[in-house]
């Protein structure tokens, strides 16, 4: 059997990320197993051809199972249909002679998640246009040179079933491609939804070709924003974005697109959508973006691809292999999906670059809050070589990045059913700061100097060592990598070992703005009270200095609705007795009071600063420990109530009024009289209902505009 050698490009690919030498598994010759996949499983084909300009294209094509015909190991024949549109019909159907033009394909079978790569030259072919509504008929003979199956990673669970033209729309209705340079409303769309798109590429190096699929989470492939610099003065055109951006996930390491790439970065990328038939079909040219370049643009990845779109087809109703209504519900994405990774602009503060943040954290203490949810302390260490202007810090309410992949990290593997979730995994992971930024300890410690005495004597000194510390409150993932390592960790102590990571940044801009004569609004679930506790003193800070500079006029008032799972509900009890910001808490709980002019002031704060807290109780029966925890709110002038919160409970007219004489408010804010800010901290289905009770509920509300800033889990 022929060995192939691997390609410069690909070798160059190899040399950067350290990966052996090795065996290149790719074959000159159908072997039966391929064989069989061809001729009896595979549904689709994904051909890539190229154009007049040598640009790439990624067509698809499709019939039912066997119409790809494997002849013998090193010829196929197939009789295919194809959509209106498909850019096969112009780079093929442009008269010139077929024989001997380079195909390459992948056959594809989403149900099973099998792939086959192949590719070849024509020997012969027939290529007509869609006519009267009908799909195009495509029929080539191919002659084999090279072949390779893939492994089923990152490929979403489809079942399609090929349609006749007659059970789509009338023939009418099948518009001509829309033919543009840049993206358009509808292309971003299915850009951002996605979880499958086709590329092919060409090696000049060896004059092949490669086509393949890339998947992964809906909306791991990202729309770049436009950027000026790059449109001429003439062009008046398009502000639309032109580019698009997706990190590569761990594979087989052989490199074949990205070697391909790497030598010509010409590129066609398909994205169909299989539920409308609409499909988007690209070329244009590509730049393979490593390390610190591909995490500048797509923070936390080593390796990204950047397209450039040249030219873009939409087009609509032309894809006749259809997942159909009652097979969607059968669709399932790959456990190997890594979670999406976000543009900067997406994420406003994003990661702090890690050689702005040289610094450690380790672990000095745990407290145990419930069951599943710890108090975890570490103490910030920096090398005597950091500069002083570069010590750590972060904003109230910020999260901060730590790496645990020294920790966790188990090298290079390709396939791994046992805990296919990690194998993409950086190992880091972010958690809300909850302690203030300017929060330090004291430890004594003795150093020996050497003092200038008459006998020459070293003297002794004893001296207290402040030590910064940072906190966060985590809860424990079932699955998950690194909290269950964190959870197994026990209390330190001065020999045990305590684990220590890198800080690889801070970031996040949720933060409350507090206004006075002004109400601030707050909805948390679980855990998500953490940049509420991590702002909390400086609310009450603020509403201190307004009242100072406003008499009795000033005041901040926090409505704070909290859903906690009956299983959390000792996370309440802890955070009333750690925060008296809250409210009054029962001598059991409350830390040590102040007296004399410092409880006067402390009372004076009071008066400025309140927290109106509901607390939402959901699962569970009533129990002896819920009602403890409903005795506590009720203390603190708070409310219980067992079961969800509703849109009854935050779709409420806007009493102005009301609020003001609550805190002894005499004026009206007129400039935001008839608006309302909410914060929300929530996992996806709650803010989801949030945004949708409060869009439904203007109307009912007295026509209130009400203003939504939201903070996700998906750092």
């Amino acid at each position: 059997m022929q060995a192939f050698e691997f390609h410069a490009g690909e070798m160059s690919i190899r040399e950067l990320f350290n990966v052996p030498l090795g065996y290149n598994p790719t074959s000159p010759y159908l072997a039966p197993n391929a064989l069989n996949f061809l001729s009896n499983n595979a549904n689709l084909l994904v051909t890539g051809t190229l154009d007049s300009q040598d640009r790439p294209w990624s067509s698809i094509l499709w019939g039912e199972p066997g119409f790809i015909m494997g002849l013998n190991n090193t010829m196929v024949g197939l009789s295919a249909s194809a959509g209106h549109g498909d850019p096969i019909f112009d780079t093929m159907g442009d008269g010139k002679e077929f024989k001997g033009r380079k195909v390459s394909g992948l056959a594809v079978n989403l149900a099973g998640k099998r792939r086959w790569k192949i590719f070849g030259r024509l020997n012969m072919g027939k290529f007509e246009t869609a006519a009267g509504g009908d799909y195009g008929k495509v029929q080539m003979l191919l002659n084999i040179l090279e072949s390779l199956g893939n492994c089923p990673k990152y490929i979403t669970t489809r079942y399609l079933t090929p349609i006749a033209s007659t059970q789509t729309q009338p023939p009418k209705s099948r518009e001509p491609p829309i033919i543009s340079t840049a993206l358009s409303p509808a292309a971003i769309s299915i850009i951002q939804n996605t979880d499958l798109f086709f590329i092919t590429s060409h090696s000049t190096i060896t004059d092949t070709m490669d086509t393949n699929l890339r998947g992964g989470a809906p909306g791991f492939v990202r729309i770049l924003p436009p950027n000026p610099s790059s449109s001429s003065s003439a062009d008046t055109t398009t502000k639309d974005p032109t580019s698009l951006i997706w990190p590569d996930y761990s594979g087989n390491r052989l490199f074949q697109t990205l070697g391909n790439l790497q030598t010509n970065p010409r590129a066609g990328l398909t994205f169909p959508d299989f539920t409308t038939g609409n499909i988007l079909y690209l070329t244009g040219h590509t730049e393979l973006l490593f390390r610190e370049n591909a995490d500048k643009l797509l923070p936390r990845s080593s390796l990204a691809i950047k397209f450039t779109v040249e030219e873009a087809r939409w087009v609509e109703n032309s894809l006749g292999i259809r997942e159909l209504a009652e097979d969607h519900v059968k669709a399932s994405l790959s456990p190997y999906n890594p979670p999406i990774r976000y543009l900067p602009t997406e994420r406003q503060s994003t990661l702090a670059q890690a050689a702005d943040v040289q610094a450690t954290v380790k672990l000095e203490k745990i407290l145990e809050v419930t069951p599943t949810i710890k108090l975890f302390t570490f103490e910030i260490t920096q090398p005597s070589s950091a500069k002083k202007d570069n010590d750590v810090e972060w904003k109230e309410g910020q999260y901060v990045t730590l790496d645990f992949s020294k920790e966790l990290g188990r090298g290079y593997r390709h396939m791994d059913e046992s805990d296919p979730r990690h194998l993409n995994d950086d190992y880091y992971r972010s958690w809300t700061v909850i302690s203030p930024p300017s929060i330090t300890s004291s430890t004594t410690t003795t150093t020996t100097t050497t003092t200038a005495t008459d006998s020459g004597i070293s003297a002794i000194k004893t001296e207290k060592e402040k030590k910064k510390e940072l906190s966060l409150l985590v809860r424990l993932i079932p699955g998950g990598a690194v909290t269950p390592y964190l959870f197994k960790q026990r209390q330190p102590t001065a020999d045990s070992y305590r684990i220590e990571v890198p800080v690889r940044g801070f970031g996040g801009d949720f933060f409350f703005s507090a206004a006075p004569k002004r109400d601030v609004n707050i909805v948390v679930a679980g855990v998500g009270i953490t940049p509420v506790l991590a702002q909390i003193c400086g609310l009450e800070g603020a509403a201190s200095l307004e009242r100072e500079g406003e008499g009795e006029a000033g005041g901040i008032r926090i409505n704070l609705y909290w859903s906690v799972n009956f299983r959390d509900v000792g996370l309440v009890e802890w955070v009333l007795g750690n925060y008296p910001q809250f409210g009054r808490v029962p001598e059991t709980l409350a830390p040590p009071q102040v007296s004399g002019e410092e409880d006067l002031e402390k009372k004076k704060k009071k008066k400025s600063f309140e927290v109106d807290l509901k607390v939402f109780i959901t699962g569970g029966p009533q129990d002896a420990e819920i009602g403890r925890v409903t005795e506590l709110v009720e203390k603190v002038g708070g409310s219980v109530r067992q079961g969800r919160i509703t849109r009854d409970d935050l779709v409420v007219p806007l009493d102005l009024e009301g609020m003001h004489s609550r805190l002894g408010m005499d004026e009206k804010n007129e400039n935001e009289k008839d608006k309302e800010r909410w914060y929300v901290c929530t996992g996806d289905v709650l803010r989801n209902q949030i945004l949708s009770w409060f869009k439904d509920g203007e109307s009912a509300g007295g026509g209130v505009e009400r203003e939504v800033v939201s903070e996700e889990f998906s750092y």
